[in-house]
């Protein structure tokens, strides 16, 4: 038996402490630089759709989670919306609730974790379900006001898909709560004005006159009272009452507001038509003409001015509104699809007859068969009719418009939407000979479609292309030989000028 030295022991002891306090630590920071790296992957994996791949690597973290939630969360968030995206919500909300249940002490996290949870939910339109995790949200953690107002609003909102009355009494209950703060009280009336109007009642009528009355400040919330208060009074037949809160929206709005400026005017131009009220109802649509020339604005002012005429039965200004479409729609599928089956309509409606509206579809069937003769475009003996409003209104919106390179586009628009192609195409041509490299095929692309406009074909725009990459001297690039090239736009508008 022989006796250790204690100095040694210690000194062992020691060492073994020293080691476990490095050793440790490096091997537990290398485990999760493993899980960043394993999430990097997954999150790369998941932009190239390879779900499968994800959720294979996000399980396995799942097995042995990381020291750090956020980590964690990391994970998740890629795993969650694997599983989303591979149709597998139960699974995608597991992923969350794993979250939850292993870092019991992470508030930040849960909140994110129950949120998603609700949101994946809804998604799938358990709405029943949804609310309940948004419910126990708000439940079990304390949040600051301006955080809770956003899951209040929302719980009333999937409250309100299977019943209207508790979606109400939330709102109802937030009121109270949000007493003294001006601006969550607003957003909390919108919800229940909302709720309530869905179910055609009357009280929502009340909160939208509230909004506008305590809310003048806020213009865009007092915008859209007054336009949901006109659908809902349009709803409970009263139409008279819908078109004051039209006509008060309507003067509130600037014109960059687009969207609920076509809004507006195609409620006010149904009241309007159905009163028979004909000559304003041209006026309000007319009212979308402006002098920035937006496609989408003077798309809907010729669609509505369209309805107008063959509500009225004014057939010959209906075909040519419908012609206009026609011109406006050439660079877009969609709308072309549309503007072939409102000629037809158009064509049948006027002739009480299928024999112009057959020839107008085998002419656009002919356009789609590159081997099929090109044959004349019956559009082209429409003729424009008599417009005084047009004129009134086009002229002054083209009379406003500024020069220069965006004005010089805006005013080609205008003067397609007006039914003037020639007077378009002088438009296009100075828009098109200002232009820099950058813009010249949109400049090109102008032109083309006043061309086709004007002619009702392709052969000018075609000539149009080949005088640009050539020029006068033609494809041998000498002139005075066969090949030599006409200017296609100088020669039309010497045409349309001596045709006045």
């Amino acid at each position: 038996m022989r006796v250790k030295n204690p100095s040694y022991l210690l000194l062992g002891a020691v060492l073994a402490v020293a080691l476990l306090g490095t050793t440790i630590p490096q091997q537990a920071a290398a485990a999760e630089q493993q899980v960043s790296e394993t999430v990097a992957k997954m999150e790369k994996l998941k932009a190239g759709a390879k779900y499968a791949e994800v959720i294979a690597l996000g399980r396995g973290i799942l097995k042995v989670p990381p020291k750090d939630p956020r980590l964690a969360v990391r994970a998740a968030v890629v795993l969650a919306d694997a599983y989303n995206r591979d149709k597998k919500v139960d699974q995608a909300c597991e992923t969350w609730q794993w979250i939850i249940d292993t870092y019991p002490g992470e508030k930040k996290h849960h909140i994110r974790a129950l949120d998603s949870i609700s949101k994946y939910r809804e998604r799938q339109r358990q709405y029943a379900r949804a609310a309940e995790t948004v419910r126990n949200l708000l439940e079990k953690y304390t949040l600051s006001a301006k955080k809770r107002l956003p899951y209040l609003l929302r719980l009333a909102s999937l409250e309100s898909y299977h019943d209207k009355e508790k979606g109400a009494a939330v709102c109802e209950s937030a009121l109270e709560e949000y007493s003294a703060d001006k601006a969550a009280q607003l957003q909390i009336l919108f919800q229940l004005a909302s709720i309530r109007g869905s179910q055609k009642d009357e009280r929502a009528l009340e909160i939208y006159s509230r909004i506008v009355k305590e809310f003048p400040q806020e213009k865009n919330m007092v915008l859209k009272a007054l336009i949901a208060k006109g659908r809902l009074l349009e709803s409970l037949g009263r139409k008279n009452e819908a078109e004051k809160e039209y006509r008060q929206a309507w003067e509130t709005l600037p014109e960059s507001d687009t969207r609920n400026r076509i809004t507006v005017c195609q409620r006010l131009v149904s009241i309007c038509a159905a009163q028979g009220n004909s000559e304003d109802a041209e006026s309000i649509a007319l009212s979308l003409v402006t002098p920035g020339g937006d496609v989408g604005s003077l798309m809907e002012a010729v669609n509505l001015l369209y309805q107008i005429y063959m509500q009225k039965e004014d057939y010959d200004r209906a075909l040519f509104t419908a012609r206009v479409t026609w011109d406006l729609s050439m660079t877009d599928a969609r709308r072309l699809s549309g503007t072939v089956n409102k000629i037809f309509r158009t064509y049948k409606a006027k002739y009480s007859s299928l024999a112009q509206a057959n020839a107008f579809l085998a002419f656009v069937k002919d356009l789609q068969d590159e081997k099929a003769k090109r044959p004349s475009n019956p559009l082209l003996e429409i003729h424009r009719p008599e417009l005084p409003k047009w004129d009134e209104h086009f002229g002054k919106a083209l009379d406003s418009v500024e020069r220069g390179l965006p004005g010089w586009a805006a005013s080609t628009r205008l003067c397609l939407a007006w039914g003037k192609p020639a007077q378009a195409l002088e438009f296009a041509m100075r828009y098109y000979r200002a232009c820099d490299r950058k813009s010249v095929q949109g400049g090109a692309d102008l032109v083309v479609l006043t061309l086709r406009a004007l002619t009702g074909g392709m052969k000018a725009a075609n000539d149009f292309y080949l005088y640009q990459e050539y020029g006068p001297a033609g494809k041998d690039g000498r002139e005075g030989t066969a090949d030599d090239l006409e200017d296609p736009v100088a020669k039309l508008l010497a045409e349309a000028k001596r045709g006045g």
